[in-house]
C-alpha cells in the first residue's frame, strides 16, 4: 500500500516537471515502478492476491486514474510492457465502487488540472491541441 502512495509521489513529479529531461526521468521511474507491480501481480490475476480483491488492489485505482488523462494528453503506452498490470487495470476500472468513486466529470477535471500546471506535460498538450 505504502508503494501506491509513492507511485502518487512519482505521478505528481511527472505531471508537474519543468522541462523535458525532468519529464523523461520521471516517466523512467514510472516505468520501472509498474515493472515492479508487475512482477507482484499473481500469475493468475488480475489481483495482486490472485483471483480474490483486497485493499492493496484499491490502492491502486487513484494511481490508474492518471493514466488515462495522460493518454488523453498525448502521452501514451504506459502499459504496453505490463499485460499482467494492463489486465488488472481493466478489471479494476470495471469494478462499480471504483467507478462510483469519482464524479462522473473527473476524467475532464483532472485533464484541465494537469493542463494549468505550467509544467513540461502541460506545454506539450496545449501545443498538440492547437496543431
Amino acid at each position: 500500500m505504502e508503494f501506491g502512495s509513492a507511485m502518487l509521489n512519482t505521478i505528481w513529479a511527472f505531471y508537474t516537471a519543468p522541462d523535458a529531461a525532468t519529464l523523461e526521468v520521471q516517466r523512467a521511474q514510472l516505468h520501472a515502478q509498474f515493472a515492479r507491480l508487475e512482477a507482484a501481480l499473481a500469475p493468475a490475476g488480475p489481483w495482486f492476491a490472485g483471483e480474490r480483491f483486497t485493499l492493496v488492489d484499491a490502492v491502486f485505482a487513484p494511481v490508474f486514474r492518471y493514466f488515462d488523462a495522460f493518454e488523453a494528453l498525448g502521452e501514451p503506452g504506459w502499459f504496453d510492457a505490463s499485460p499482467r498490470l494492463r489486465a488488472g487495470r481493466a478489471a479494476l476500472e470495471r469494478r462499480p465502487s471504483v467507478r462510483e468513486a469519482v464524479l462522473p466529470d473527473f476524467p475532464q477535471r483532472l485533464r484541465t488540472f494537469l493542463l494549468t500546471r505550467g509544467s513540461e506535460l502541460s506545454r506539450r498538450a496545449r501545443q498538440a491541441q492547437s496543431e
